[in-house]
């Protein structure tokens, strides 16, 4: 009892008559073919939806279909380091900033302080 043609069959019969499938399988597909009437008429089926499409002309689309990101509203995906990133910078300008602090501050207290006795 010969079953269906399933689509994975479809699937073959249309790399067979592209050409893709190797040698070896296109030889049992060949003679599939000879031996089933169903799946011939899949085949021959598929040879005039080919052969339909090849006849219509072809056109331009109007313009480009496709979203990019910024449309579609999808943001990229920030990388782990970043927050890790922001800390330690705004570490180092809290320490830049105490440093210039204290470099600033401290020869004008050194300035006002008295001399000690003997002391240029």
């Amino acid at each position: 009892m010969k079953q269906m043609p399933t689509f994975r069959d479809a699937e073959k019969i249309s790399a067979y008559l592209d050409g893709q499938l190797p040698r070896a399988e296109m030889q049992r597909l060949a003679v599939r073919l000879q031996s089933d009437p169903q799946l011939a008429a899949v085949a021959e089926a598929l040879r005039q939806a080919r052969a339909l499409l090849r006849q219509t002309p072809r056109r331009r689309a109007p313009r480009n279909f496709m979203l990019t990101p910024e449309m579609a509203g999808i943001k990229p995906p920030i990388p782990r380091p970043v927050p890790l990133m922001r800390f330690a910078a705004a570490l180092a300008a809290f320490l830049l900033f105490v440093t210039l602090a204290v470099n600033t501050v401290g020869p004008l207290a050194a300035v006002s302080a008295p001399m000690a006795y003997g002391g240029m």
